[in-house]
């Protein structure tokens, strides 16, 4: 298989299964507080919180995948710049949620504890 069939089978699998478990939990009660595994049973504030929290995991994982690579520079510069540009996009997309849930909201607490 070449590098670019590589590279897009696992992005579309990712795509797949974001799809099917954002359905399954678009009308769930989110969890605010505690530990929960699953990603799309939190609530927007949690999300982004977790996204701070993966992204320094995440640029460790890319620095030992360029230590350890046989690939491109050029192509793992690309992952690199492709993997920041999401965690951007996806931070601030939860930031933006979060606030707009807790601005349409009269109940502070609406999240399950």
């Amino acid at each position: 298989m070449d590098i670019i069939s590589l590279t897009i089978m696992p992005i579309i699998a990712a795509f797949i299964v974001t799809f099917i478990f954002s359905k399954i939990y678009k009308n769930k009660v989110k969890v605010d507080h505690g530990f929960a595994f699953n990603y799309f049973g939190l609530s927007y504030r949690r999300k982004m919180i977790r996204t701070l929290y993966t992204f320094p995991i995440s640029i460790a994982a890319l620095v030992l995948l360029f230590a350890a690579s046989l690939l491109s520079f050029r192509y793992l510069l690309f992952l690199l710049l492709i993997t920041v540009i999401g965690f951007v996009i996806q931070f601030l997309y939860n930031y933006t949620m979060w606030k707009q849930e807790q601005n349409e909201s009269p109940y502070q607490f609406q999240y399950k504890k």
